[in-house]
Parts: structure tokens; sequence; C-alpha cells
């Protein structure tokens, strides 16, 4: 009798123990696989925190660079001549490939009394720079160019949007920042061009997981950098075939709307 209540209770406990030791199993697999997939969002969120640091610094170093020669310029625009500004800034922009080239952009009469229009332009030509005042004149106007009147009008560094020069065949952008002499006299605008071509790379370089890319977007959705090389500068990513990169697009502009 103790026999057949003894296998009674075993041939009972045995499926509860296989039932228990299968939802064991089952949570054991979705709780490994819940971490797989946060290990996977913490290694993505790692690499893309360290890339985009690595971006922030490389546009840093240009700000650094157009507020140096600035404050250069605000302290001695008085009595220097500018051909001794374009030997400065002819040695500064080899010291960072990202730069295409910078110019002193005078407000009127302030440097001379007689020159509305007082621009020079200091780029890159192979090893050596070239100098040109084409941009200063009535027909060029410096002073209606977004990137003239953003730092005028807010007196602190700024960068454009990245655009398409078709004269160099280049995705860049503007850093801009005031001069601004004694008595907060405005004398005009340093801007230094950048050549985003090691962004770009930086970013194609991405990986996440083991098919995953990054992609760069400027601010109405336009591929700056993607794997897809087509596609830059010439798909916004809300327009899309791919209609859930698309909703990501729309997103991703409602965001930062929001966050502006």
């Amino acid at each position: 009798m103790f026999k057949s209540i003894k296998f009674k209770l075993l041939g009972l406990m045995i499926p509860i123990f296989i039932i228990a030791f299968a939802i064991l199993n089952i949570y054991s697999i979705h709780s490994s696989k819940n971490m797989m997939k946060q290990q996977i969002q913490d290694t993505m969120s790692s690499e893309l925190a360290g890339q985009i640091n690595s971006i922030s610094k490389e546009l840093k170093v240009i700000s650094l660079v157009a507020e140096s020669i600035s404050d250069t310029i605000s302290a001695t625009y008085q009595n220097t001549s500018l051909s001794e500004y374009e030997t400065m800034i002819s040695n500064l922009i080899y010291n960072n490939d990202m730069v295409l080239g910078s110019g002193i952009w005078y407000e009127p009469y302030v440097y001379d009394s007689n020159e509305k229009y007082i621009g020079p332009y200091i780029y890159k030509d192979g090893t050596k720079a070239a100098i040109t005042y084409e941009y200063s004149n009535e027909e060029y106007n410096y002073f209606e160019y977004d990137w003239y009147k953003q730092s005028l009008t807010s007196l602190d560094t700024k960068i454009t949007d990245p655009y398409y020069d078709e004269v160099s065949g280049l995705v860049m952008s503007t850093c801009s920042t005031p001069i601004i002499g004694e008595d907060s006299k405005l004398i005009g605008i340093i801007t230094v061009d950048i050549e985003l071509t090691t962004i770009q790379t930086i970013v194609n370089e991405i990986k996440i997981g083991q098919n995953g890319k990054a992609m760069l977007l400027n601010s109405d959705g336009l591929y700056l950098a993607c794997a897809d090389e087509a596609k830059v500068m010439n798909v916004n990513i809300k327009d899309e075939e791919n209609s859930s990169l698309a909703v990501l697009g729309t997103n991703i502009q409602t965001c930062q709307n929001s966050v502006i």
C-alpha cells in the first residue's frame, strides 16, 4: 500500500518537475536572449558614443582654430597688414587635414575707411597656400551669406549644415566666428572651411552587430554618409523606398524639432 502511494506521489511529482524544469529552461533562454540583446545594445551605444566623441573633437579643433585667428585679429587689426595675416593663416591651415581654407571677412570700412569689401581667402593649393580676393566685391557680397549672418547675429562660433561644393567636388561645412574688438565693436567674421571626408570615413567604418551600419544625416534628413555612396547628398531618408527607413527619418526629424 505504501509502495502504491509512493509510486502515485512520484507519478504526480515527475510531471510537475518536468513542467517546472521546462518553464525554467524557457525563462533561461528568454533571459539569455534579453541579456544578449542588451549586450548588443550596450556595445552599439558604446561604439557610437566613442565615434561621436571622436567627431566632436575634430569639430572642436576646427572651432578653436577659427577662434584663435579671431582673437589675434581683434587685438592687432589696427596695425597689422593683410599680408601678415595671410602668412599666419597659410601656416595654420596646413596643420589640419580637414581644413580646406580660411577667410577674413571685414565689416564695411572697418579695416580700411575707403573699402566696403575686404575678404582675403587663403586656401590649400597642393603643397602651398593660395590667396584670392575674388570674393571681395559687391557682386559676391559676402554680407548676405548664412555663414556671415549667423555669427553676426549670435556673436558665437557656428558651423553650417554640410553642403556640396561644385568647385572642389567635396561635401563641406563652414565654421564661422565673429571678430570682436574693444567696446564690443564687430570687426568682421573668420571662416574655416571643413572638408568632411574624414568624418564620412569615421561613420562608414562604424559596425553595429554583424550587419548593422551607421549613417550620418544633416538637419533636414539628407544623407551625408552611408553604406550606399550614391545616396550621399542626393537622397533624403524620409523619401526612402524602404518604408521602415522613411518612418525612422520622420521620427528623427520630429525628435530633433522637439529638442530645438
